[in-house]
């Protein structure tokens, strides 16, 4: 969670303007510029939305030889598709939701089972 500290949610335009402080530059935007940054582009960039946290986080436990799980969830909305990815870790039988970038559940929460946080996360 230290490393993730250093990185802010959003993804930079062209320029390397943070988008996400506006809306309208955001949706204009997003499809123009956005990729999935690798580990190593996240760290120099600090600025990725939960795609690209998740891929850096993935790659820290993996180097750790930490078993890990990454979602993707998504609402199913008629004109919107709102959507999030998070890791899970499983560590003495037990599972946490490793969460950075949705700010309201920021941190790391301790579930015994499987379904109970992935309930908890939906």
């Amino acid at each position: 969670m230290n490393i993730m500290e250093g990185i802010q949610y959003g993804f930079k335009d062209k320029m390397g303007n943070n988008l996400i402080d506006d809306e309208n530059e955001w949706n204009n935007e997003f499809n123009n510029f956005y990729y999935l940054q690798s580990a190593s582009e996240l760290l120099k960039s600090k600025c990725g939305i939960c795609w690209d946290q998740v891929e850096l986080e993935r790659y820290l436990f993996n180097q750790n030889n930490i078993k890990c799980k990454t979602y993707f969830i998504f609402l199913d909305g008629k004109d919107y598709l709102p959507s999030h990815t998070f890791l899970v870790y499983i560590c003495n039988n037990k599972y946490y939701w490793f969460e950075h970038s949705w700010t309201e559940y920021k941190g790391i929460h301790k579930y015994n089972s499987e379904i109970d946080l992935l309930n908890d996360v939906k």
